[in-house]
């Protein structure tokens, strides 16, 4: 059975942040495996809200069509050859 749960913006918002704390580098691809059925503009912005709050430090690279830490320095987990934490 495919059910998709909907959760309220602190929930997910809370996931978003557990991936990012673990995670040096995080595709969409990963945080729709995470969150399945959000639209790319929802997860944008509940990104961009964790940012304005200083709860996580990323930006958007192109070139790896990934969000990558910008912190200094990290203890996390590496991506697997494909850049994706899942």
């Amino acid at each position: 059975m495919n059910r998709i749960i909907e959760l309220k913006q602190i929930e997910r918002q809370l996931i978003l942040y557990d991936v990012f704390r673990y995670f040096e580098e995080v595709t969409f691809r990963d945080i729709e495996f995470v969150l399945p059925g959000l639209g790319k503009r929802m997860i944008q912005r509940d990104i961009k809200d964790l940012t304005d709050a200083g709860l996580i430090h990323v930006s958007y690279d192109r070139s790896r069509q990934a969000y990558v830490s910008l912190e200094e320095e990290t203890n996390l987990p590496e991506a697997d050859a494909e850049g994706h934490c899942g």
